[in-house]
């Protein structure tokens, strides 16, 4: 029987529409509001199933997704004594992940959290590099309310965390984070102030580190005073006390915080020291590229690995441990190897391939892919009307 205009258009639209639902089952394979309700009103079993089944089916979880099922299930099971070897499997898989990862937003008790900190200790040991980078919590400034309101309190705080944040030994949180943590444990920024209160939140977020600042006046500029605390002892690390003598609150943000950030990393930071050859080569942390290159490197105590390598030339690789306040020093002397110029290309080409989809070389997003269909497919329907129109 042949096939009517209105028959051919609506296979096409009823293909695409399949196409969409696809897509849409994919992207919401996890539905956490209907999770996040079952949680809040008890009704644990019925959770527990609907993450299980979700885990059991979907052959491809996003990121997000993935955190959220080996977080929420692996809480479930840990409070299970017979799963919690799943339950650890599934806090192991999270860390890979993120090898930040905390339960701060889920509704595990301080035991499972005690239970997690440990797993996760043993996976920062047994990876290193990367995963020993300390999670530092930084809470709202102290200071006298008479020279600071509620607002310049939140700025100044924010600014001290972007500062904090460009230092590659810690992993400093953002403030959203902590406020978060605080929010579910029914508790304001301004209500938690004391030492305790701070320590307590800190180990809830699964933090290493915690950074109470608190600011002063003094002949009119300004004090600011950084106590660096090791969250599992409660022992002071590093105590810092500056003094700035310009009274401008936006300079001492701008100018003052930078150089405080700079002096706690010279407190605890250790140090690698680098000579290389070829100038050019470029060079890697723990599998992170470096963006700018120095003859000194700050680095968070333990164990690391650095790779240099640059077109034409054999990379290398070196493995070492250095402690707090030490330094190591090494030299990259990359050997050449065959013809410089013809492996340099070669290396762009293969650059150029890899580069077209994924850094990794891997095949095209499968996101990618679905909407060069849903473009063509779309293409296809509209050239088919037209044609069957002309025709009319």
């Amino acid at each position: 029987m042949a096939w009517t205009r209105t028959n051919l258009i609506t296979s096409v639209l009823g293909l695409l529409m399949s196409l969409f639902s696809a897509v849409n089952v994919s992207a919401q394979s996890v539905n956490r509001e209907a999770i996040n309700g079952l949680l809040n009103e008890g009704e644990i079993a019925k959770a527990e199933a609907a993450l299980t089944d979700v885990l059991r089916r979907s052959e491809q979880l996003t990121y997000l997704d993935s955190l959220y099922i080996f977080k929420n299930l692996g809480v479930l099971y840990a409070s299970q004594p017979k799963k919690q070897a799943k339950a650890d499997e599934l806090f192991n898989s999270l860390l890979t992940l993120d090898p930040y990862a905390s339960l701060h937003d889920t509704y595990a008790s301080n035991t499972i959290i005690a239970r997690f900190k440990k797993i996760r200790k043993s996976y920062q040991q047994r990876i290193g590099g990367k995963a020993l980078v300390p999670t530092l919590a930084v809470f709202d400034l102290l200071g006298p309310d008479k020279d600071l309101n509620g607002e310049e309190r939140i700025a100044l705080t924010h600014q001290m965390i972007v500062e904090l944040q460009r230092l590659s030994i810690f992993h400093t949180l953002d403030r959203g984070v902590i406020t978060e943590a605080l929010n579910r444990m029914r508790q304001q920024p301004e209500a938690c102030q004391a030492r305790e209160c701070r320590l307590d939140m800190a180990r809830r977020l699964t933090a290493e580190k915690m950074a109470t600042v608190e600011l002063g006046r003094l002949n009119g500029g300004w004090t600011v005073h950084l106590t660096l605390i090791d969250v599992e002892t409660g022992q002071t690390s590093t105590t810092l006390n500056q003094i700035f003598e310009y009274g401008d609150i936006r300079r001492l943000a701008e100018e003052g915080f930078a150089k405080v950030a700079d002096s706690l990393q010279k407190a605890e930071a250790a140090w690698f020291n680098l000579t290389l050859s070829p100038s050019n080569a470029t060079l890697e942390v723990d599998g992170s590229p470096l963006a700018s290159l120095t003859s000194r490197l700050p680095l968070n105590p333990g164990k690391h690995k650095l790779c240099a390598q640059s077109p034409g030339y054999q990379g290398e690789c070196k493995e070492f441990t250095v402690k707090k306040n030490d330094a190591v020093t090494y030299a990259f002397l990359l050997q050449p190897v065959g013809n410089a110029k013809e492996f340099s290309q070669k290396k762009t080409e293969d650059f150029i391939e890899e580069d077209e989809f994924s850094q990794s070389g891997a095949s095209a997003p499968p996101s990618r892919i679905i909407w060069w269909t849903l473009g063509g497919m779309s293409a296809l329907a509209l050239v088919l009307v037209l044609v069957l129109n002309s025709k009319d």
